[in-house]
């Protein structure tokens, strides 16, 4: 299932601007922490194309990578290198410090992702480990950000034949949800060996499936458990049970 990521750091720096510049220090009150974005305003940003809202401002964020936006917080420096000063106050020491601009330097990432959806346990795994019901379409996480994703209409045509039920072997190049994009779903039985390759997930019959590199051939899942070993090179190896058609 496709998901929707937003996700938000923030670092603050105040520093002397001005005469006493270069004899001022660089505090740094927050490093890369983490800035929380309501799963709203992580639809809108989607939906109008990287524009997202945080802290009651707009900012415009490019949808697959990592965009930096910056403000100042205390002061101003403007482009002639004119500056504005104000008092800088130290949260974590109490203290506060004239002469002062304060920036904040907002990291803000908007990403698409798969998701893994178990039908039988209403769950939807998220990257990282992360595990959310289906049904409340959204999470968040202070630290991994905000997840946001749709009711999706399972296709079930009536076409559709089982070719074969069992344990199917998944090698694959990571643990993350959605990692199972580009690898191999082999069946080894009665000295026989078939692979497919998964090319996008769906929902098929309401199971989690898996488009296969054969058109009209699709591997659907069943379960929650699969059980999982290293393997060569720093792959994975899934087995769980599985139809295919």
């Amino acid at each position: 299932m496709p998901i929707f990521r937003c996700q938000v750091t923030e670092t603050v720096i105040s520093q002397y601007c001005g005469y006493f510049s270069r004899a001022g220090v660089t505090w740094f009150s927050k490093f890369f922490g983490p800035k929380i974005v309501d799963p709203q305003s992580c639809c809108r940003a989607f939906k109008n194309k990287g524009q997202i809202e945080i802290g009651r401002k707009i900012y415009f964020a490019a949808i697959g990578t990592s965009t930096s936006q910056s403000d100042f917080l205390v002061g101003v420096l403007d482009d002639e290198n004119n500056c504005e000063t104000g008092i800088f106050h130290d949260g974590k020491t109490g203290k506060s410090f004239g002469g002062q601009t304060e920036t904040s330097v907002l990291e803000i990432s908007l990403s698409e992702e798969n998701g893994f959806v178990s039908e039988l346990s209403g769950e939807i795994r998220l990257s990282e480990g992360l595990v959310a019901k289906t049904s409340d379409l959204g999470a968040m996480n202070s630290t991994r950000g905000t997840y946001i994703w749709e009711k999706v209409d399972s296709e079930c045509p009536e076409t559709l034949v089982q070719l074969y039920r069992g344990d199917l072997r998944f090698f694959v190049n990571s643990m993350e949800a959605g990692s199972l994009v580009g690898g191999l779903a082999v069946l080894d039985k009665d000295d026989q060996v078939a692979g497919l390759e998964l090319i996008s997930p769906l929902l098929l019959c309401y199971h989690a499936a898996w488009k296969t590199h054969l058109t009209g051939f699709f591997v659907v899942i069943h379960g929650d458990i699969f059980t999982s070993k290293d393997w060569r090179g720093g792959d994975s190896l899934y087995r769980g049970p599985c139809r295919a058609f």
